[in-house]
């Protein structure tokens, strides 16, 4: 465990993907600075988790159709601005049984629905799925050797969900330091968004075992986030929680030994978090704009004399019946015109 430590405070990832932990319910596996999202196999091997950075405010996610307890698999959402990302993570042991295999295909099934629900804007899955017959290629090309039908089906599984397989090269390394086999796949339904794609050494510098994958993935920046056409209630938040979830987060080990800037953007994407869910909001249409009142509506009025009013709109072609119309509105309005900086009497 201290080897992962210390592969992320090296490389300081925002998202870290892991199968195969091990970990057992009594095991001390946080990370400062990280939300652990975990699947415990229960005995020995196995076992799956995510672990994303707090100033990011993920949350588990808990969909029924994507708790599947045949499949060690376990799902978070990392949001953005408009932004919404659903990060899963599945670890498919080698031989697994049809049951494990068609309930792994279904997981993507469903996690792709949400994303075509658009529940989520993008969907990126990671993990072992030890498929060594399949020769993933850059050009798409793929082929399978041997063939097995359970290969064809995950495969024939990710073109009918518009899913992009994005790992070419072998990630797994032989004890004489060869790499063989494409065993851990990056599935997403954005592949242009995954960038920088390499392989490092297995962790601990053993001579047997995985490779690390550490790849890039582009978010849409809040820079370019559409105005949000609502405003906050503020008079109608719960502040009470608010105050209980600002007390759960324990400042002082987020902020130790960190620089103001990060300092700043944890404490803001709590807030915003904690706001946008516990304050609630209405949209502004164009009839409650803050900017739009009976007082500005009465002096958009006041600002050219009735008589020049209706001069222009004959100009324009106005006929009388439209005009004498605009005359009984003024008259009725009892309005005092204020033009050029003379105050008429009411009309």
């Amino acid at each position: 465990m201290h080897l992962f430590e210390l592969e992320l405070l090296t490389e300081d990832p925002d998202i870290a993907v892991v199968t195969e932990t091990w970990f057992r319910e009594s095991s001390l596996v946080k990370v400062n600075g990280y939300s652990l999202f975990r699947k415990d196999r229960g005995n020995r091997g196995g076992g799956v988790a995510i672990y994303v950075k707090e100033c990011l405010c993920p949350n588990e996610v808990c969909v029924p159709n994507l708790r599947d307890s045949f499949v060690e698999n376990i799902w978070c959402s990392i949001q953005n601005g408009e932004d919404k990302l659903l990060v899963g993570c599945i670890y498919r042991p080698p031989n697994s049984s049809s049951l494990i295999n068609t309930s792994i295909n279904l997981l993507v099934q469903e996690a792709s629905k949400l994303v075509s629900d658009r529940k989520y804007s993008s969907l990126v899955i990671c993990g072992d799925f030890n498929f060594p017959s399949i020769k993933w290629s850059k050009n798409g090309c793929l082929e399978i050797t041997p063939f097995d039908q359970e290969s064809s089906t995950f495969v024939e599984n990710l073109h009918d969900c518009f899913l992009n397989q994005m790992v070419n090269d072998h990630t797994f390394q032989s004890s004489d330091g060869t790499t063989t086999n494409t065993l851990d796949l990056i599935l997403t339904s954005c592949q242009n968004r995954i960038s920088d794609l390499k392989t490092k050494p297995v962790l601990g510098g053993t001579s047997k075992g995985h490779l690390v994958l550490c790849w890039k993935f582009m978010t849409v920046s809040n820079s370019f986030k559409m105005f949000d056409n609502r405003k906050f209630l503020y008079s109608k938040g719960n502040y009470d929680k608010f105050k209980k979830e600002l007390n759960k987060i324990d400042w002082v080990s987020h902020f130790e030994n960190k620089d103001v800037n990060f300092c700043y953007e944890f404490l803001l994407n709590i807030y915003e978090k904690l706001s946008f869910n516990l304050i609630p909001k209405r949209n502004i249409t164009k009839k409650n704009v803050p900017w739009v009142s009976s007082k500005t509506k009465k002096k958009a009025f006041d600002l050219v004399s009735p008589d020049l009013l209706i001069f222009k709109l004959s100009c324009y072609g106005f006929n009388e019946s439209s005009l004498e119309l605009k005359r009984n509105y003024f008259h009725y309005r009892k309005q005092i015109v204020k033009y050029n900086d003379t105050l008429s009497e009411a009309c």
